[in-house]
Formats: C-alpha cells, sequence, structure tokens
C-alpha cells in the first residue's frame, strides 16, 4: 500500500465526516430531534463551543474547524456574534 498525499488524506477526512453526519440523522428520531430530544447534551455543546474559542484566540483554525465540524454532524451550528458564540440546532 502506497502512503496517502495530504491531500488524499483531507479528501478521505471529509468523506468520514460526511458520513458520519449521515449515520448521526439516520440513528435520531426526527420527532425527538424536531422536540431538541437528541441526546446532545448542552453542557457537552457548551464545553465544545468553548473549545473551539479557545483554538480561535491561540489561531488554531485547523482545530476550530475541526470542532465545528463534529458540532454540524451533530446538527449544531455554532454562531459567531458580538456577544460571542452562541448555537443553534440545524
Amino acid at each position: 500500500m502506497t502512503a496517502a498525499t495530504d491531500a488524499e488524506r483531507g479528501r478521505l477526512a471529509s468523506r468520514f465526516v460526511r458520513a458520519q453526519a449521515l449515520l448521526w440523522i439516520l440513528r435520531t428520531d426526527p420527532e425527538a430531534w424536531a422536540k431538541g430530544e437528541d441526546g446532545t447534551d448542552e453542557a457537552t455543546i457548551a464545553q465544545a463551543i468553548a473549545a473551539r474559542q479557545t483554538a480561535r484566540q491561540a489561531c488554531d483554525f485547523a482545530e476550530a474547524d475541526r470542532i465545528r465540524t463534529a458540532l454540524a454532524a451533530q446538527g449544531i451550528l455554532p454562531e459567531n456574534g458580538p456577544a460571542g458564540t452562541t448555537w443553534r440546532r440545524a
């Protein structure tokens, strides 16, 4: 097997994230999700948002993007504003 290039690894990672998002959607009961009962713990979301903010402040944009992608895969969309970062369900 040959070593993967950075571009190939990036494409594979992107496919993995998309597949993970699809699998999450298929596992979720639509009615429970609509009511906010999808098992997503608000404290966990807050921790992820804080970690993303810390990464952004440290100019670690790859990590900040990774956290945003992981949240998006869970249907959580971080939104930056003058009062800080908030989130909403996709």
